[in-house]
């Protein structure tokens, strides 16, 4: 059997988990307001990347991507915006989960969001995720039910974003895609995606089979380059997650955040 269509690899990519970079190839997200110092490389026909990429399975004939300029292991295109909001997962000592966590700015102490998950008494599975304001107003929640721990007749999880999302299946919030490459991010009126890239989950805007909507004009390369909204990493077991201010609408920041906390979960999502 072809390992880049084994049912490992498809669980590996539904679940969508920032994979552990090397020490040597960590890089630093490019400050949003520097340009692209080197000439972008042509775009890679779809065939080409379905002959070399794990992120797609073999068939005979290139089905539509919506992210068919750039092949999943290179590194994403860089942050065309004026100001980022940087943010990252501290994890509870006496929980150390991204289910129990403190999601701090850039200065690493102002709190922004706390997570905290409660467990299923039976075999100590997250039950509820409650993701909380620092005022102590609750923004959504997560309803694993008993489907994390795999018992048969186990609900599908569920997931809610107060005045954003009404409650609905975590699977249907987060569909994948036929060939599990990528995750649809539901959210009222629009869709964005989200696609593995070398040691990232990144997340573009997305309208349907027009692909990605938001461009950045690489002037050295004379043509368009999908522009980067937010990026998800996980470097020495921190979770860092950048999101471009201007792409912020209301209720889109809470989504993006228990967006990354259930895909570094580990936790089934479909």
């Amino acid at each position: 059997m072809d390992p880049e269509s084994s049912p490992s690899s498809r669980r590996r990519t539904a679940s969508m988990r920032a994979p552990q970079p090397p020490p040597s190839d960590q890089a630093p997200m490019p400050a949003p307001q520097s340009p692209p110092s080197n000439k972008a490389s042509p775009p890679t026909p779809l065939a080409s990347q379905e002959e070399s990429s794990p992120y797609y399975p073999s068939r005979s004939a290139p089905a539509p991507h919506p992210y068919p300029y750039r092949h999943p292991h290179q590194s994403p295109p860089p942050v065309s915006h004026e100001a980022v909001l940087a943010l990252t997962f501290v994890l509870q000592r006496q929980h150390p989960t991204i289910l129990n966590c403190t999601v701090v700015g850039a200065d690493g102490c102002t709190p922004y969001f706390h997570i905290m998950t409660t467990a299923a008494a039976a075999d100590a599975s997250p039950e509820r995720t409650v993701f909380r304001a620092n005022s102590g107003r609750t923004l959504a929640t997560v309803d694993w039910g008993t489907g994390t721990s795999g018992r048969a007749g186990a609900a599908p999880p569920q997931v809610e974003v107060h005045k954003v999302l009404r409650r609905q299946p975590l699977a249907a919030w987060l569909g994948v895609s036929y060939d599990a490459s990528y995750r649809i991010m539901h959210a009222p009126g629009h869709r964005y995606v989200w696609v593995p890239q070398k040691h990232s989950i990144c997340m573009y805007d997305w309208n349907g089979a027009a692909g990605p909507q938001m461009y950045a004009w690489n002037d050295t390369a004379h043509q368009p380059v999908p522009r980067l909204l937010a990026r998800i990493e996980q470097v020495d077991e921190k979770t860092t997650l950048e999101i471009a201010v201007d792409a912020i609408h209301p209720g889109l920041l809470e989504m993006v955040v228990v967006a990354t906390t259930v895909f570094q979960s580990g936790c089934s999502i479909d």
